[in-house]
Formats: structure tokens, sequence, C-alpha cells
């Protein structure tokens, strides 16, 4: 007698919650089942999730599913039936669906999944499917468990509707943000060409729906638009708006520049982006009535990256917050200049791919590294170098023109105060001269400060850029720390029970450790935002709350609280975001590191702003034992300090800074919470001389 190959239940908790362990992914994977069946319009409803029991309904006005279809095909997991080269008929799609394995996820939220189908092949037949789950749970293997297809009688539309009933889990505020999000984005909603509408029943959807397809694409400091042809050669063209619509175009031989330009091995796509100069309105198109740089940040925090569109969808996870898939980051990290960030740019990679050369990962969360997905990306990322080589190109002949025209200015001035002198009346002349060598002299002067200046922040530069650099490779790390431990919790408590609380605490640890980890490295990144170096009126008050948060994992580490008093009146100052925040963050590191020597367990920084007639007050004191071992004086040169962990340069840029913002700063050894008080006052906006 022949044995068959079994499977025991558990394999389907593995192939399901654990192979999509985020709900907005098992949802998806419904929705894109309802692209592949040709539906013009698919619906997400969310009823009562707030709290456990709720139901998920998924419907779809698709072509249904025959008798036949359900049996070989939603039945049969790790096996498609699908064609990924045959077109639908009603929309002549290629189709994305792949094992059938992404719907497990979904349908086993809740003790039992209901689906409903009406095929347009049989008008008023509808098939009736109900997955019982805890049968499965308590039988010895899957095969055992009987599921019957009943056919019945209905009135309906074709389609497919489904149901899970009694969701074992509660979806946050910020889940169904996600899943919303995750929707907008499915179906190309960056022009109104797509054939494909889902949509999630619920307030947050119709919110992002809207901010999205406003768009502020008139905007753009420059656009790009290339492309990869059948054979596999590129082309691209970028229109500079900044250059008064200035129009430049790339061969292929310009982009692929690797010895014999080889053709790329991609499939056929196309590569559009949108860059934004978020430095004030002078640096954008500005056609756009009302639009604000604050209401383009937010549109761009949500649309912001590079998404890719494949057949149609697009793929999770490219251009979701934190996969920055071209690594724009990162270059812009290390050369910052004319870079575009996920942060001040939207784009998309469009693909077709007929001949289904992309791999879909089994997990469905991106695309497997094969030659094809590597030259698309590549691709991508040649026609970002190109579009950075000539800017920054402008960029340099416009320095170098400016510096031309300065030293040109200063030559013509001095030639003109020396004409000036040597016309002069005699009793007069000398006077001119000795007062034009002191001013010559004290110029000089004034330009070697500036040189020496300028070559200690060229150093801190190296060091933030080396460090921001770092800080990308080491993202990834705690990021595989963070899933394993989620993997770990999970099958902990299916196969411990109620003994998994004595592992909870340690797996918890080990969670928001890494978080901490990762929220650390994504300061440097933080810090070096491009957008925050823009000169203008800022408030305080909104910079200090900002910088606080961005250190609240080391304040943590450090067992340091941080108490902000801040004046009702929100005042504002004048200058940039990135120069009050490093007085700010340099404050608070220094109290951080004189607050680790303190043993009790009380750690206190108080920061307080104080807006008064013409001037503001910020004042940063804490608990710690105070300056000691150096004079007031000599804490601001650089390389010294009372830390021998530093590098003893953050008070001289506190110093420095407050200088250039017409401001005063005054220190206390011991103030009135015992430790060292910094004490700054710089001129309200408005009132700056």
């Amino acid at each position: 007698m022949s044995e068959h190959l079994r499977f025991a239940p558990d394999v389907l908790r593995r192939l399901g919650e654990e192979l999509n362990p985020s709900p907005e992914q098992g949802i998806l994977e419904l929705v894109r089942n309802a692209y592949d069946a040709d539906a013009a319009t698919c619906t997400v409803e969310l009823e009562s999730v707030s709290a456990m029991g709720g139901t998920l309904t998924i419907l779809d006005d698709g072509v249904g599913m025959t008798r036949q279809q359900l049996r070989d095909g939603w039945l049969v997991l790790g096996r498609s039936t699908k064609d990924r080269l045959e077109r639908t008929d009603r929309f002549n799609r290629l189709q994305v669906g792949s094992k059938g394995l992404g719907r497990l996820a979904a349908l086993r939220m809740g003790p039992r999944a209901t689906i409903r189908t009406r095929p347009v092949s049989a008008p008023g037949t509808e098939h009736h499917l109900v997955f019982d789950w805890p049968r499965f749970a308590h039988a010895d293997t899957i095969d055992l468990v009987d599921l019957d297809i009943i056919d019945g009688v209905t009135d309906e539309p074709p389609g497919t509707t489904i149901v899970v009933s009694d969701l074992a889990r509660r979806f946050t505020k910020a889940e169904v943000t996600r899943i919303a999000r995750a929707l907008v984005l499915l179906a190309t909603p960056f022009d109104s060409r797509g054939s494909f509408a889902p949509r999630l029943a619920a307030p947050e959807f119709a919110a992002l729906e809207e901010l999205v397809r406003r768009g502020y694409w008139d905007q753009a400091a420059y656009e790009l638009k290339a492309g990869i042809d059948d054979s596999g050669r590129a082309w691209a063209r970028m229109v500079d708006h900044e250059r008064r619509g200035r129009i430049a175009q790339a061969t292929h031989a310009d982009l692929r520049r690797n010895a014999g330009h080889s053709p790329y091995a991609a499939p056929a796509a196309e590569f559009e982006l949108s860059v934004f100069k978020l430095a004030g309105d002078s640096s954008t198109r500005g056609r756009t009535r009302g639009a604000t740089l604050g209401a383009i940040r937010e549109w761009l925090r949500l649309v912001g990256g590079v998404h890719l569109f494949h057949r149609g969808l697009r793929v999770y996870p490219y251009g979701d917050p934190g996969h920055d898939w071209l690594d724009m980051n990162l270059r812009r990290v290390a050369s910052p200049e004319e870079r575009p960030s996920t942060n001040t740019s939207v784009g998309r990679v469009t693909v077709l791919d007929e001949d289904a050369a992309l791999q879909q990962k089994t997990d469905r969360t991106g695309f497997i590294e094969t030659p094809a997905f590597e030259d698309l990306r590549t691709f991508a990322q040649d026609v970002l170098e190109w579009a950075a080589r000539l800017r920054l190109a402008d960029a340099e002949e416009r320095r170098r023109s400016e510096k031309r025209r300065a030293r040109g200015s200063l030559e013509s001035a001095q030639s003109r105060m020396e004409e000036v002198i040597a016309a002069a009346p005699p009793e007069a002349r000398k006077a001119l001269q000795t007062v034009n060598k002191e001013l010559v002299r004290a110029t000089s002067s004034k330009v070697d400060t500036m040189t020496t200046d300028l070559e200690l922040y060229r150093t801190l530069a190296t060091i933030g850029t080396t460090t921001a650099v770092m800080a990308h490779e080491a993202f990834n790390p705690p990021n595989t720390i963070i899933k394993t431990a989620q993997s770990v919790r999970r099958r902990a408590r299916t196969l411990l029970g109620e003994n998994y609380s004595q592992l909870a605490e340690r797996v918890d640890l080990i969670e928001s450790s890494a978080r901490r980890i990762q929220t650390l490295i994504e300061l440097p990144r933080r810090l070096l935002d491009r957008g925050k170096r823009v000169y203008g009126a800022q408030h305080l008050n909104a910079v200090i709350t900002e910088s606080v948060d961005q250190l609240k994992p080391l304040l943590d580490d450090h067992r340091v609280a941080v108490a902000c008093e801040l004046d009702d009146d929100d005042p504002v100052y004048t200058g940039t975001v990135a120069a009050m925040e490093s007085v700010i963050t340099n404050l608070i590191i220094n109290a951080v590191s004189a607050l680790d020597s303190k043993a009790d367990s009380v750690r206190l920084i108080r920061v307080q702003t104080v807006g008064e007639r013409g001037r503001i007050t910020l004042d940063v004191a804490d608990n710690g034992p105070g300056i000691r071992n150096i004079s007031l004086e000599d804490i601001w040169l650089p390389g010294r300090g009372n830390s021998t962990r530093g590098v003893g340069l953050g008070l001289t840029i506190v110093r420095d800074v407050v200088a250039d913002l017409d401001g005063a700063i005054a220190v206390q050894a011991r103030g009135e919470l015992g430790g060292a008080q910094f004490t700054i006052d710089v001129p309200r906006h408005g009132d700056k001389h």
C-alpha cells in the first residue's frame, strides 16, 4: 500500500501568519487576487476592529470563480493556476498572482473565513466555501478536514466576497492608516489612467486618497523621465525648472558608463521622478495657488520615495518609509549637494514585464535579487547619478562665477579706493592711507579667522557624513533583530503556552533595545536634513520639541528626564532650524554626559524659553555635578571639556552659532538645579539688527 506526504495543521500557521506577519500584507494579497480576477473595484471593510471580535470583508466585482477554479486554485497551496504570460479578457491585464500562500495571513485572522464567489460564466450561480480553522487545529493532518463547496442561486452581480469574522486581534488606528496608505498607493495613484480602484471603507482612506491625488507636481524643482527599451538600451531626459525649464538628454552611453556600455538585463521599464527643493518658495516653481511648504512636506511624507509598479500594481515595500531601495539617502549623505532624498522626491519605476523576468519572493516582500532586478535598480541609480553630475557641474560653475565676481569686485573696490586716496588733498591723503591700511589689516584678520573656522567645520562635516554613512549601513541589523524577536514571540507563545511568560520579558527587552538602536542610528541622518538649513523665521519651541524627541532613545538609555517649560507665546527667531538644533543638541548631550557621574536616580535636564519684547531667552540647566576642573573661559575652546569621551567641539559650535544668530550666551558652573546652566539670548524675528 502506497503512502502520501501529509502536513500537520501547524504548517498553515507558518505559511500564513509567519510568512506575512503584518495584517496589511495579508489583506493586500486578497486585493491582488481581485486585480487578477479582472475587477474594476475592490472594497475592504473593517467593522468594529478597534477591539477583538471585529469583521473583515473584501468585496470585488471581478469575474468570480467556478467550482473547478475554487477546487484547483484556492484549495491548492504552493502552486498557481495563473498563467503569468496570459492577459485577462476585460482589462487586458498581465496577472500578478503567485503561489496562493499570502492570502492565508488574512484568512486566518479569525476562526472562520467565508468565501462567496459568483462566476461571470454562470450568471445567477454562487459557490460558497467556509474555512473553519479550529477544525484544522484539532486534526492530525490537513487532508483529514473536509471542505464542502456549496452551490446556490443569487441575484448579485459577478464577483467574490470574502468575510473573516470574529477577528482574533484588534486593529490600532496606526494599522488602519497603514492599510489605507497601502491601498491608496496600490494601483498607480499618480494619474487617472488605472483600471483598478481599491478602496477602504474608512475615513482614513478618504483623507489619504484626497491628499495623494491632490498632488503638487508643478512645484518640482526638476523632473526626470527615463526608460529602458526591449533591447536593454536606456535614455533619460531632465527638465530643470530652476534653470527656466532647461532640458538635458542622455543616451544609453551617458547612463551606462561601464566598459562597452552593455545593455541592461532588465525588462523594459520607465522611471519618473519629481524632485522638490524645500528651501523656501523661491526655489520651487510655485504655480499651485495656496501651496505651502508645510503642505508639500506632508504630501511627500505620504507618497515620497520611488515606488515600484509591476504589471499595474505597486510592489511592497519599495518606496515605503525606511525602504530606500535605490540608496538615494546613502548617496545623498556621501555627497549631499544636488542629490534628491526619499524625503524630497516622489517617483515610480513602472515595469510591465511581459516575459515574467522578475520573480517575487515567497513572502511577497519584493523581488528576488536576480540579474534582471539588479539591472533594473542599477538603471534607476544610473539615471540619478547622471542628473546629479549635471546639476553638480552647474553648481560648481555658479560658484566659480560668484568667486570671480567677488574677486573682481574686491579688486575694483581696492583700485577705486587707491584712486580716491591719490586724488585727495595732501593734508587728508596720509590719514586716508592709514585708515585704508587698518581696514585691509582688519579684513585680512577676519578672513584668516573665517578660514580657520571653515577648516574646523569641514572636519565636523566629514565626521558627520561619515557617521551618517555608517548609520545607513547599520540600519538593517537592528531591523533584522526586531523581526526575529517578533517571530520568536509568535512561535514561543504557540509552543510554550502559559510558560511563555518566563521568556516574555527577555524577548520584549531584545525588541525594545533593537528599536532604540534603530532610532539612534537614524539621528545623524535627521540632523543632516538639508531642509533644516533654510534661513528664515523659525519657531523655537518646535525646534526644541523635535530635538528632544530625536534624542529620546539616548535620554532613556541614560535614565535622564527632560522637562520642557516653553513659553506659551511660541517665540520666533531669525535663522535656520539646523543652527538652533545644533545648540540644543550639544547642550543636552553635554548635560547627559555630566549626569552619567550622578549616582542617585533623579537625573534631570530643564529646557526653558521666555519670549520678551524684542528678545528670546533659552535656558538649559541640569542637576549634575556642574562645571569642574576647567575655567568658564576655557570651556568654549576646541578640544577642551570635562568629559574624556567627547571631542571637545560641542560648546565651540554652540558659541559660534549663538554669535551668528546675533545673540549672547552666559554660563554658570552651578546653576539653579545644582549643575551647569547655559542661558542664551537671541533677537526675536523682526527685531534683529
